[in-house]
C-alpha cells in the first residue's frame, strides 16, 4: 500500500510539473547602464499586428499596470500624455518607428519611451478527425526601450508563449498566458535575468 502510495504522489508531481509549463521562446538585448539612466517613461500603445482587434489595448494596459506596480521607473499617467499630445497637436500612428518614437519621447519630456507589437495574440486550434478538440493559447510580443536623449533602442526583447498544459482543461486562458509573457518581458527589462 505505502509503494502505491507513492507511486501516485510520484504520478501527481509529474502531472502538475507537465500542467505548469508552457512553450516559450524570447531574444533579449540589454544595455544595462543606459536602462538604469532612465527615471520615466511614457508607455505608448503598442501596435497590433495579430488578428484579434482587442490585443493592443488589451497588452498596451497590461504593461502599463505591472509597470506601474514595480518601484524602478516612474510611468507617465495615459490621461497626461494624452493631454500633452493633444495640447502639442501631436498624433500617435500605429506604427512607430525610431524617429516618432523619439520625438514623442522629447515632446512629454520623458528619459525613456517603451513601445512595441503585439505579433500574435489567438488560440491554435488542435484537430483531430476533423474536429476541433482543443485550442492552445498562444502570444507574441515585441517591446522596446528608447532612451530619448540619446535617441537608441537600450533595450528590446521578443516573446512568445503557450500554454501548452500536458492536461488540456488545466491549459491558461489567452490573459492568463499574455501576464506571464508581460511579467517575463519586464523581468529582462529591470535586468532580473532572462525568463526560463
Amino acid at each position: 500500500m505505502c509503494r502505491l502510495w507513492r507511486q501516485a504522489v510520484l504520478l501527481a508531481l509529474v502531472l502538475s510539473t507537465a500542467v505548469a509549463c508552457g512553450k516559450q521562446s524570447e531574444r533579449v538585448f540589454r544595455i544595462p547602464e543606459a536602462v538604469d539612466g532612465i527615471k520615466v517613461i511614457a508607455i505608448l500603445p503598442f501596435e497590433n499586428l495579430s488578428n484579434d482587434k482587442r490585443a493592443s489595448d488589451l497588452i498596451t494596459n497590461l504593461f502599463r499596470s505591472r509597470l506601474t506596480k514595480q518601484s524602478e521607473f516612474s510611468i507617465m499617467d495615459a490621461g497626461e500624455m494624452q493631454r500633452r499630445l493633444h495640447k502639442m497637436q501631436l498624433k500617435l500612428p500605429k506604427t512607430l518607428d525610431l524617429l516618432t518614437a523619439a520625438k514623442i519621447g522629447r515632446a512629454l519630456e520623458v528619459d525613456g519611451v517603451f513601445y512595441g507589437s503585439v505579433l500574435e495574440f489567438t488560440y491554435l486550434a488542435e484537430i483531430q478527425d476533423g474536429a476541433v478538440v482543443a485550442r492552445e493559447p498562444v502570444v507574441g510580443l515585441q517591446g522596446r526601450l528608447l532612451d530619448v536623449r540619446r535617441g537608441v533602442i537600450v533595450w528590446a526583447n521578443t516573446h512568445s508563449r503557450s500554454s501548452y498544459a500536458f492536461l488540456r482543461s488545466n491549459r491558461e486562458s489567452i490573459m492568463q498566458v499574455a501576464q506571464i509573457a508581460v511579467d517575463k518581458i519586464i523581468a529582462t527589462l529591470r535586468g532580473t535575468g532572462r525568463s526560463k
